[in-house]
C-alpha cells in the first residue's frame, strides 16, 4: 500500500537506486513513496519527482509518521 523509505541506507543497492527501479516498474510505479531524509525535501522532488509524502530526519515523531500515511490515501490501524 505504501514504502517507507531511507534513501541513505547502506549497501549493494542505495535507497536512491531502489526509488528509481521503482518509479521505471509498471507493476510498483503507482506505490507512493514516503521518504525519510536527511536532504530537504525540495532536493528530494528535485532529484527524483514527486513523492507520497515526506518525513525530515532526525526528528520524527509517530504523529508524522500517522500524518503521511494519512496523506497518501491510507487509514492508520492506531
Amino acid at each position: 500500500d505504501v514504502i517507507i523509505l531511507d534513501p541513505e541506507v547502506p549497501g549493494t543497492l542505495r535507497g536512491w537506486d531502489v526509488i528509481e527501479q521503482l518509479k521505471g516498474d509498471v507493476n510498483t510505479l503507482d506505490i507512493p513513496i514516503i521518504l525519510c531524509s536527511w536532504h530537504e525535501e525540495l532536493d528530494v522532488v528535485s532529484r527524483i519527482g514527486e513523492l507520497g509524502g515526506y518525513l525530515h530526519k532526525p526528528d520524527l515523531h509517530f504523529e508524522d509518521f500517522k500524518h503521511e500515511i494519512e496523506r497518501v490515501g491510507l487509514k492508520p490501524n492506531c
